[in-house]
């Protein structure tokens, strides 16, 4: 090969020397490739060879790399798929930590690999992303050997952005197979923090010189925050109720759901518009930044660290969005519209991943629109699966309880869409009902009542002022004319319906003087129902996340009805193991509302200003718990025999 004498004197020669011995590196290369042609590789295997120690060499090998490359690139046409050993040692080289000299030839000659071959670009694509993942360039032990000090991780990941942006330009076909490597180099939901919010910055940086990827690359990204976030619900919901206190002091926002609104704005007015969780200059190995978890068990502590995952993820994609334009905007929306229907909604149990879609429409009322009309589409169309339709009316209620900017006339309008609704499925299915009442043949009525008594629960100030004289009392709003029927029919939704979202309601049309609803659900007749266990129905729900208070207050009460819940568990005993096949048949299932109280501390900030708190009816000392009953689970529901309505739903609702 290549004599070491030869390669000394080119780092002694002038210039006219080195053109000459570059010249020599030419001829001989080519010739190792005539005769790897002809069947002999002795030659072609000796530069494989040299390349290979001259990139694990612990000395400078830099100027002697430079000078192949330059060699490389120059016969670039004669590396065709017989020399892809070869091509596979050069693109192991460890390139983005060497000096901006070496960088640029060896940029160069992929470009050139690539515009020559363009079966190769999938494996340039894959080496290249793979570097954009946290520090792995410098992971070798060696990188400080052949580094240059100057290269900071950031300045690696533009130089990879750079070719990559180079060398996507050379391929007619598109750059849509880069989804693959791109998917297979997103790091496990166990990796450490800084791994998952690297890569995320890097994977969002693609989408700007390569749009055509915004939407795989989206979808990818809310799969993988949606995986964290449900794994974060499960291994929370077999905590015991001191380990979530705990983890609710140590993790989760310290605010609780019922703060005072007023003091929210005012705060928020001292901070910062934009929090960056993470730099690409100042992150470094063993900067913790509040990461550091010694209080809890193992498991636990697994469970604060996903959580905090979870919550940069979050932040780095809020921000993302707030600096779009709005034509941009216009595009995300319509790229999340799809992943929603696609991932977000067929999904039980997450709890955080969908304030993407409720805080994208706060910068239009026409997302506001566009998204109630496409959820309420799905609750009133019978061909969707039933678990959609109960999942779209807790979207809707929950939407638009909690969405601060929703303006009251769409508020209206989708409030008069549901009671319709209601009150014609009252009028087509009342006279089916038998003397038992399956709850779970109607469930999707019931969800859709729900849905109803909570946007009024949230709303009921807006829609009850009279032409800006205050409050009218006596009568429900002109929306839900009809309510007292669908109240009063033989489904009895009332009884059926949350319990504590019915309490509510009835302790609020009775202030308003509107319709005294207790002695509907206080006459304990439950017998009508089908497996409907009054003893089992009043018992406190599961705590859930969301549902947590950490105060000493709701401890006490806990404690003391522990007493209580044993003594009931013990007098249903019996007719648990005599009746078990059969509740598990006929049980309501149970759903989160989407859009509860959020949480996370470092992303909150770009949710709390357009976030409707739980605002109390009256002063009464009872309305403390008031927030912790309205966010109780809403019950799941079934399929509804309506047919689609026409476009503009009021005016041509179905009859």
């Amino acid at each position: 090969m290549i004599e070491n004498s030869v390669k000394t004197q080119f780092f002694d020669k002038t210039s006219t020397d080195r053109n000459l011995i570059k010249n020599t590196f030419l001829t001989t290369t080519q010739d190792a490739f005539n005769e790897a042609i002809k069947g002999n590789k002795t030659k072609l295997f000796s530069i494989i060879d040299e390349i290979s120690s001259l990139e694990n060499s612990d000395e400078d090998s830099n100027e002697q790399l430079i000078l192949w490359m330059e060699t490389f690139s120059k016969i670039v046409s004669n590396f065709t798929k017989e020399f892809q050993d070869l091509v596979g040692i050069i693109l192991d080289i460890n390139w983005v930590i060497r000096s901006s000299e070496f960088a640029i030839v060896y940029s160069q000659f992929l470009e050139n690999l690539v515009s020559a071959h363009a079966f190769y670009m999938f494996p340039v694509a894959e080496r290249l992303i793979n570097l954009l993942c946290w520090k792995k360039p410098f992971e070798n032990p060696r990188a400080t050997l052949v580094s240059d000090p100057s290269v900071t991780p950031k300045i690696a990941c533009d130089r990879v952005h750079a070719v990559l942006k180079r060398i996507i330009s050379l391929i007619p076909s598109g750059p849509s197979f880069l989804i693959t490597p791109i998917a297979e180099a997103f790091p496990d939901k166990f990796q450490d923090i800084k791994y998952q919010l690297w890569y995320l910055r890097n994977i969002l940086k693609m989408i700007e010189y390569i749009p055509v990827l915004k939407e795989p690359i989206m979808s990818l990204i809310v799969e993988k925050i949606i995986k964290i976030d449900v794994e974060i619900q499960v291994e929370i919901e077999d905590m015991d109720d001191q380990d979530i206190t705990d983890l609710q002091n140590l993790v989760f926002k310290m605010e609780k759901n019922d703060i005072d609104e007023s003091s929210v704005e005012e705060n928020s007015l001292n901070e910062k518009t934009q929090q960056d969780l993470i730099n690409f200059d100042e992150i470094n190995d063993n900067d913790e930044n509040g990461f550091l978890f010694e209080e809890l068990t193992e498991e636990d502590s697994n469970v604060k660290g996903m959580v905090e995952k979870l919550d940069g993820m979050l932040n780095i994609l809020f921000d993302y969005i707030s600096k779009l334009n709005a034509e941009e905007r216009d595009d995300m929306f319509e790229i999340l519209m799809e992943i929603f229907q696609k991932t977000i909604l067929p999904t039980h149990n997450s709890r955080y991943t969908q304030f993407l879609v409720f805080y994208l429409c706060s910068y239009s009322p026409v997302y506001v629109n566009n998204f109630i009309c496409l959820l309420a589409q799905k609750v009133l169309t019978p061909s969707v699966p039933s678990v959609i339709q109960v999942a779209s009316a807790a979207y809707i209620s929950s939407f638009v309880a909690r969405a601060k900017y929703m303006e009251i006339a769409p508020v209206k309008t989708i409030l008069q869409l549901l009671t319709r609704f209601a009150l014609n499925y009252v009028e087509q299915n009342e006279h089916r009902l038998g003397s038992v009442l399956n709850p779970k043949q109607y469930m999707i009525f019931y969800s859709v009542v729900e849905a109803i008594i909570l946007i009024f629960l949230y709303r009921w100030r807006t829609l009850m002022e009279n032409d800006g004289n205050g409050i009218s009392y006596g009568q429900l709003p002109p929306e839900m004319k009809g309510l007292d029927r669908i109240i009063q029919s033989r489904f009895n939704p009332l009884v059926v319906c949350n319990r504590g979202l019915v309490e509510e309601f009835a302790k609020l049309t009775h202030n308003l003087e509107i319709m005294y609803c207790y002695s509907i659900f206080e006459n304990n007749n439950y017998s009508f129902i089908k497996n409907k266990r009054h003893k089992k129905a009043s018992k406190k729900p599961k705590i859930k996340m969301h549902d947590l208070k950490g105060s000493d207050e709701e401890d006490d009460d806990e404690n003391n009805d522990d007493s209580d819940d044993s003594e009931e568990d013990d007098d249903d005993e019996y007719d648990d193991d005599n009746d078990s096949e059969e509740e598990e048949e006929n049980e309501l299932p149970e759903t989160l509302l989407p859009f509860e109280p959020y949480q996370l501390k470092n992303s909150c900030h770009f949710i709390e200003n357009i976030y409707q708190n739980w605002t109390p009816i009256t002063g009464d000392e009872d309305d403390s718990d008031i927030e912790s009953d309205v966010t109780d689970n809403i019950l799941a529901m079934s399929i509804s025999p309506m047919a689609p309505p026409a476009f503009n739903w009021i005016n041509n609702y179905p009859a």
